[in-house]
């Protein structure tokens, strides 16, 4: 969800660009550095929010189900070997109670928003390179 948000900056910096550069009006060298600067900025911003959210999110996982196997009982030559819910996982509440806490959700969620505050500001930072 974070990680669609952080499109949607891109994808507004687009259209506004798309909107102010038209074929007939001829720009100049200051705006064209500008609008590259803006796009820059916005996806510069919203790489490094997203470099940040991807490992947090798999340390957190790894915290909260240490024991689960991430490859889903995939053999190498990638046929499926075994369900990927097995029955084993299926009777264990515990790790998924632990996970629930409202202290635990509370700070996966603010840091999850910190981290997309990132491209935010790499949003904002856009708006006015090109609102100028």
């Amino acid at each position: 969800m974070q990680s669609g948000v952080l499109v949607i900056y891109g994808l507004i910096i687009g259209v506004i660009l798309a909107f102010k550069i038209d074929d007939s009006s001829s720009v100049s060298e200051q705006k064209a550095f500008r609008y590259f600067g803006a796009g820059w900025a916005v996806g510069a911003a919203c790489l490094c929010s997203g470099a940040g959210i991807g490992p947090f999110l798999k340390g957190y996982m790894n915290m909260v189900f240490p024991d689960s196997d991430r490859t889903h009982g995939t053999s190498e030559s990638g046929t499926l070997t075994e369900p990927l819910v097995s029955s084993q996982h299926v009777g264990q509440q515990t790790s998924f109670l632990d996970m629930t806490e409202r202290s635990n959700l509370t700070a996966l969620l603010g840091v999850l928003i910190f981290l997309e505050a990132i491209g935010l500001y790499g949003l904002i930072v856009a708006l006015f390179l090109i609102g100028k």
